[in-house]
């Protein structure tokens, strides 16, 4: 593969700030992306580029004052540009800044394909990346899409990230295959007979209760996020690709699955919790240990959800029942349950 050029920030005249930090490198994760700005030809010159990207920087400034949001920036020429530096912080894949980079499709790939130039330089990029210790790996973790509700990096891009990993790998490129029609991307507000397709599935497990609305509302919410605690996805409440693909496949936590624990429950189950409640959190759980969960037992659980939602480790309600996602966060806190 002939090497490409990285063109530097001072090529492109930088007015802010590059990035919000510096970060450790050599096990970033990579996450492709598009811009949705003005589609240029692949003859484009140099400085059309480069008016491109200022009008990035001025973007990713005024929404997250930290210049240009992208590690780099790759139009249909083919050339690259550094967006901000390897080793700082951009604001490209949230949840994820810190610890990857962002590489950037100059233009729209919803509606455009990318060219084999842009395809050529990504490849390129992921090798040299590997070759000079940012990441570990020639190939895209995936693209934007597989971790936020959004349509980034275009239907396009996204459907070539496979041939792009396979020609930085040296591999051959994957037989053309007519793909799965693609599910949409759910989220809280989200309505329609996928939200019901997905309710119906999580009633069958039994973690969602509610009535087949076909609305994505708190309860649907609560339901996904308990389903990826259990499957061992991300858990965000957000049904996009890989939530889907588990639930296309008819994955189900494992029958070993813990009971859930609220008021009414006895037993072995809510014994352990209360010794570990007065054992873990004694300032506020002085609990008799009687195997029942009564109103005193949610009141400690409440607190306890109430606390390590503040602190940032749970995201489920506070409701005072031990489901599966506040198991993990009682887990993190060293809960042995």
């Amino acid at each position: 593969m002939s090497a490409h050029t990285i063109y530097p920030r001072s090529t492109w005249r930088p007015k802010y700030r590059d990035g919000f930090g510096t970060r450790p490198i050599g096990q970033l994760e990579t996450w492709e992306h598009h811009s949705v700005t003005t589609q240029l030809a692949a003859t484009a010159s140099l400085e059309a580029e480069i008016a491109e990207i200022q009008k990035l920087e001025q973007t990713g400034q005024v929404r997250f004052a930290g210049g240009i949001s992208y590690t780099f920036v790759i139009p249909p020429s083919g050339r690259i540009f550094t967006g901000h530096s390897i080793d700082r912080i951009g604001a490209h894949t949230g949840g994820r800044n810190t610890g990857s980079a962002g590489i950037c499709l100059l233009g729209n790939y919803e509606t455009n394909r990318p060219t084999p130039q842009q395809e050529a330089a990504l490849a390129w990029l992921l090798q040299h990346g590997v070759a000079n210790g940012w990441w570990r790996k020639p190939a895209f973790n995936g693209g934007h899409r597989d971790v936020k509700a959004t349509a980034c990096p275009g239907r396009y891009a996204y459907e070539r990230i496979p041939v792009v990993n396979a020609l930085a790998a040296g591999t051959p490129a994957p037989a053309p295959s007519t793909p799965a029609p693609r599910r949409p991307v759910l989220a809280y507000g989200s309505r329609g007979a996928a939200v019901g397709e997905l309710q119906t599935f999580l009633k069958a497990l039994g973690l969602y209760t509610g009535a087949i609305d076909r609305s994505y509302g708190p309860a649907t919410q609560r339901a996904v996020r308990a389903y990826q605690q259990l499957v061992g996805l991300e858990v965000d409440g957000v049904t996009g690709p890989r939530t889907w693909a588990k639930v296309d496949a008819g994955v189900k936590p494992a029958a070993s699955t813990p009971a859930v624990l609220k008021v009414g429950s006895t037993g072995a189950g809510v014994e352990q919790l209360q010794r570990e409640l007065n054992r873990v959190f004694p300032t506020y759980s002085r609990l008799t240990v009687d195997r029942s969960y009564g109103p005193l037992t949610r009141d400690v659980v409440r607190e306890f959800q109430r606390r390590a939602k503040s602190e940032g480790r749970y995201r489920g309600d506070v409701d005072g029942i031990v489901g599966p996602l506040t198991r993990a966060a009682l887990a993190s806190y060293g809960v042995r349950l």
